[in-house]
C-alpha cells in the first residue's frame, strides 16, 4: 500500500510539472541549461535564477530519447525511482518531440576536461554505486582502493567524449565540432532556426562568463555564483584520498586527451598540463 501511495505522489508531481511547464512556456521562450553532469551547470542555474529573468529556466542532463529511456530502464530494474531532474527531462522531451520550433530556446551547455569530470561524476553518484558510502568508508569496511578499482573497471569513461553528439547534435541538430572553438575566449554561440546555443568551457568560466552572458542574454548583471562544489561535500576527505590513490594507465590518459573532444576545446599546452597532472 505504501508503494501505491508513493506511486500516486510521483504521478501527481509529474502531472503538476507538466501543467506548470505548459503555463511557463506560454511566452514561447525558455532557458535550458542542458549539460553532462559535473561541468558547472548548478552554478550557472543559480546565477541565472538570481537575475530574476522573465523566462523560465530548466536544467537537464538527458533529452536524447534513447539515452533517457535506457537510463530509466536501469532505474526500474534496480527498483529505483527517477529523481527530479529526470522528471524534468521526461516532460521537456515531450515538449521537444511535439514541436521544438514552437518555442525560442536559449540553450546553455558546458564542457570540462574529461578525467576531472569523470572523477567528480563518480563521487556525485557515490551512494548509488556504493550504498551507505560514508558510513562504510569511515568504518573501514570499504577502502578507497576498492573505489579506485570500480572506477577503472566500470565507470562510463567515454561519456564526456560523446555527450555533445548524443545530446546536442542529435536533439537540437547543432554540430559543435563543425566550427573551430575559440579557445582563448572560452565560449562560443551557435544559432539554428529558433535555437540559440551558448557553449562554455568550465576552465574559462570565471574569466568569460560575464562577457558570454552579456552577449547571449543581453544582460550586464550576470555574476557567477558557486554551487555543488565537490570540495564542500561530506565526502570531500574521501575525494581527496581517492585523487591521491588514483593511478591511471597511460593508455587511458592518451585515449582521453587524443580524443576529438579534447583536441577541439583545449590547446596543446593545456592538454600537456592535463597529462602531467594525471600521470603523476
Amino acid at each position: 500500500m505504501r508503494q501505491f501511495y508513493s506511486y500516486l505522489k510521483e504521478q501527481h508531481s509529474t502531472h503538476q510539472f507538466r501543467v506548470d511547464l505548459k503555463h511557463s512556456l506560454q511566452r514561447k521562450e525558455a532557458i535550458l541549461v542542458h549539460t553532462m553532469g559535473k561541468v558547472g551547470s548548478s552554478s550557472i542555474r543559480k546565477s541565472l535564477k538570481d537575475l530574476e529573468l522573465s523566462m523560465p529556466i530548466y536544467g537537464t542532463h538527458f533529452l536524447n530519447s534513447e539515452r533517457l529511456e535506457a537510463h530509466l530502464k536501469v532505474l526500474r530494474q534496480k527498483g529505483q525511482k527517477p529523481d527530479g531532474h529526470l522528471v524534468v527531462s521526461q516532460c521537456l522531451q515531450e515538449v521537444i518531440n511535439k514541436g521544438i520550433s514552437d518555442i525560442n530556446w536559449k540553450v546553455i551547455t558546458l564542457v570540462r576536461e574529461p578525467i576531472s569530470r569523470n572523477v567528480s561524476g563518480l563521487f556525485q553518484n557515490i551512494d548509488k554505486i556504493f550504498p551507505n558510502f560514508l558510513q562504510r568508508y569511515h568504518s573501514g569496511s570499504l577502502s578507497i582502493q576498492e573505489v579506485v578499482n570500480v572506477f577503472l573497471a566500470d565507470y562510463p569513461h567515454e561519456l564526456p567524449l560523446n555527450w555533445l553528439d548524443w545530446e546536442i547534435k542529435a536533439v537540437f541538430g547543432i554540430d559543435v565540432f563543425s566550427v573551430n572553438f575559440p579557445k582563448s575566449d572560452g565560449y562560443t554561440i551557435f544559432h539554428r532556426n529558433n535555437i540559440d546555443l551558448l557553449l562554455l568551457r568550465l576552465e574559462s568560466l570565471a574569466d568569460c562568463s560575464f562577457k558570454a552572458f552579456s552577449e547571449f542574454l543581453g544582460t550586464r548583471e550576470f555574476t557567477l555564483k558557486k554551487a555543488n562544489d565537490s570540495s564542500e561535500k561530506e565526502y570531500s576527505q574521501a575525494y581527496r584520498e581517492f585523487r591521491k590513490s588514483l593511478h591511471l594507465p597511460q593508455t587511458y590518459i592518451e585515449d582521453m586527451y587524443q580524443s576529438k573532444y579534447v583536441q577541439h576545446f583545449y590547446t596543446q599546452n593545456e592538454i600537456e598540463l592535463f597529462q602531467a597532472k594525471w600521470s603523476k
